[in-house]
């Protein structure tokens, strides 16, 4: 009998999971976010002509389906510990992404933020020194992206054949 209670509470704290949507999309949290880190997102927004000034502009994409959509799909990804090998990838470290493979919001999210702020300051270093022209390359690829795109508009479509 015991080992069926266990069983039975195992399974109901497994299903009693965070709404990952509900954690980082809700009015108090976004606020948090803008007033804490609005100079280090808005330079992730896209380069175009901004519809409000910067700040609105993020706050906007904040509260967008689409983020919320991204936000609820990372958080199915990482409840369900799919999120670890991709976090690999990122050269996020080992014990930051192994928590993500546990499926432990919380235990990752602390995890996740101890690594990050002993990587801040050597973030900060390797930022200030090293790729000084690393925007200018980025902002002459995404030129070079609109050209293409635009030159692929102008041309009309080749009516080809199939056999």
């Amino acid at each position: 009998m015991a080992q069926i209670s266990s069983y039975f509470l195992g399974f109901i704290s497994v299903s009693a999971s965070i709404d990952f949507t509900d954690v980082l999309c809700c009015a108090d949290k976004i606020n948090d976010v803008l007033g804490k880190y609005a100079e280090r997102l808005i330079c992730h927004l896209p380069n175009q002509e901004p519809i409000y000034n910067k700040q609105e502009e993020l706050e906007q994409t904040l509260r967008t389906p689409q983020f919320r959509q991204a936000a609820d799909i990372f958080g199915h990804a990482l409840q369900t510990g799919q999120l670890a090998p991709v976090l690999r990838q990122f050269g996020i470290d080992e014990k930051t992404a192994t928590g993500a493979g546990n499926g432990d919001m919380i235990a990752w999210a602390t995890q996740f933020t101890a690594s990050e702020s002993g990587k801040e300051k050597v973030a900060m270093k390797i930022e200030n020194s090293s790729h000084p022209d690393m925007e200018s390359d980025v902002e002459d690829e995404e030129t070079n992206e609109k050209v293409v795109r635009e030159a692929k508009r102008n041309k009309p479509d080749d009516h080809m054949d199939l056999d």
